[in-house]
Order: C-alpha cells, then sequence, then structure tokens
C-alpha cells in the first residue's frame, strides 16, 4: 500500500513511474490516474527496448541512460561504479553507432527500428577491454542473447507517449512484467 501511495503522490506532482508490477496490483491505479498499464510478462506480445530514447524529454538522451543503468541495476542487482561507467560507456557507443547523439536532439528521432538493443549493448560491453564491462556482459547474456532475448532484446511494441481517449499524451506507464 505504501509504494502505491508513494507512486500516486509522484504522479501527482507532475513525475513519471514506472512499476514493476509482478502481482498485477497497480492496474487499477493505472487505470485510475489514466495511464496505461503494460503487460511486459514473457507471455505477452509488447515490448519495451530499454535503449529508446524519447525524443520530446529536453534531457532524453540523458534520461534514456539513467534508465538504463537502472533497469540494469535492478536486472543484475546493482552495479559497481566501473560497472556503471561500463554501461555508459558502451551506451555512448552503441548510440553513436545508431546516429543518435547526446548533442543532436534532432538524432534522437529515430523510428524503433533503428534504435539499438540490448544485444549492441552485450556485444559492445562484451569486446571491451575493461573486465567491469565484460562482467556486465556476462550478467546481460540471458537478457540480450539467451533464454529471455525475446522479451528483452526486442523494438518497442507500444508507445509510453500514446495519446489517451481524451488526446493527452500518457505521462506514466505502469508495468506489469517480467520474470519472477
Amino acid at each position: 500500500m505504501f509504494l502505491k501511495w508513494k507512486t500516486l503522490w509522484h504522479v501527482l506532482l507532475g513525475g513519471r513511474a514506472y512499476v514493476i508490477d509482478l502481482e498485477g496490483e497497480f492496474e487499477p491505479l493505472a487505470h485510475l490516474l489514466g495511464a496505461e498499464h503494460i503487460d511486459l510478462g514473457l507471455g505477452s506480445g509488447e515490448r519495451l527496448n530499454v535503449l529508446d530514447v524519447s525524443p520530446d524529454d529536453e534531457e532524453g538522451y540523458y534520461t534514456g541512460a539513467t534508465d538504463l543503468l537502472g533497469w540494469l541495476a535492478l536486472a543484475v542487482g546493482g552495479l559497481t561504479p566501473d560497472e556503471r561507467n561500463a554501461v555508459t560507456e558502451g551506451y555512448r557507443r552503441v548510440m553513436a553507432d545508431a546516429g543518435v547523439v547526446q548533442v543532436v536532439r534532432s538524432s534522437w528521432r529515430k523510428g524503433v527500428d533503428q534504435m539499438p538493443v540490448l544485444s549492441d549493448l552485450y556485444t559492445a560491453l562484451l569486446v571491451e577491454e575493461h573486465e567491469a564491462a565484460r562482467d556486465v556482459a556476462a550478467w546481460l547474456k540471458e537478457y540480450a542473447v539467451g533464454m529471455y532475448a525475446h522479451t528483452f532484446n526486442a523494438r518497442t511494441t507500444i508507445n509510453p507517449q500514446s495519446p489517451t481517449s481524451n488526446g493527452e499524451r500518457l505521462e506514466t506507464v505502469l508495468v506489469s512484467t517480467m520474470i519472477a
């Protein structure tokens, strides 16, 4: 209950909330807030590319990197400073390879089929000379090219900024997901 109130308060103050909701208990709150509840379960057809950048966010490139680091920390159980640095450098590299650069905001407007995916980051980290990068690559393997790749190494199939029934853009996405 505490997390629901905290999420509600955050959203009412103008923030965005992504909730990993393993039991689907946040779905009513999402509907109450006029947000979209997205099922990213392994059996679901909905996917969200963790490397997407929001072109409508003034700090979209930075926000994308921060969101990726947060997702990775959750997926692998935390990152050391060296690992965070390796991921950030890998992020810069795969984004640049896709033509997405921090200082050129127009480059953030790529189609979903043009954005890098998790296997691109995995490959970039795997060939890096720093041990921390290879350690993160080892943790990412199952998500990027292994058993869970069909869910996590995928192009986005939903639009978290899609209009609601009243035409306003969604600012909150509550997510029911992924693996237990």
